[in-house]
């Protein structure tokens, strides 16, 4: 902001129209605008994948649910096989018990397929986890790229902090720039 001296109404400060114009100032608003914009598409496949993870959740719990109930009814039947006597010696009573050796080898196929199916959505949840950590991070590193972009955009100064894809050199060089336009700036209002 200009500031008026009593000794001549000289301007010492940087007027907010030349700061905006600056190529500086440019950049570094279309880096806080893709940055923005990044970290919004970011929350939404947050979003997304927090909804996945729920259904998967609930599929894990009915395929467990399945499983249990399944192991009851296998349970139950070889309880009444190995408890049945031969009262009905023959072959009707060897036909019968491998009808139910086959249904329960059936069924068992069915368990075991469930079983193989809940495994794999353990799989996917624990994907969906690690995605959703990633994100996480991701989002924490742009939330400090913008912070750091909106306090250069103020003109204040990040201290060690620096934009991970912007190297200490070429940061050093903006700086000597931005220092060398200011007192260009300044002496050139100081001549007006």
């Amino acid at each position: 902001m200009a500031q008026n001296t009593k000794d001549g109404g000289a301007n010492n400060g940087i007027d907010e129209k030349d700061i905006k114009m600056s190529t500086i100032f440019i950049d570094k608003s279309q880096k806080l605008s893709s940055t923005e914009e990044q970290v919004k598409s970011l929350q939404k496949e947050l979003q997304s994948v927090k909804e996945r993870w729920a259904l998967s959740k609930g599929d894990i719990e009915v395929a467990n649910k399945t499983i249990r109930a399944l192991e009851e009814k296998h349970n139950k039947r070889l309880r009444e096989l190995s408890g049945e006597e031969g009262d009905e010696a023959g072959k009707k009573g060897y036909l019968n018990q491998a009808k139910l050796f086959m249904e329960l080898e059936h069924k068992l196929k069915h368990a075991l397929d469930n079983v193989r199916q809940s495994e794999s959505t353990r799989v996917s949840l624990s994907d969906a986890h690690s995605i959703n950590e990633t994100l996480h991070r991701q989002i924490g590193e742009l939330k400090v790229v913008n912070e750091e972009l909106k306090v250069d955009q103020n003109g204040g100064h990040s201290g060690e902090a620096q934009d991970p894809g912007i190297s200490k050199e070429k940061l050093h060089k903006m700086k000597k720039d931005l220092s060398e336009l200011r007192y260009k700036c300044e002496v050139s209002e100081c001549e007006q």
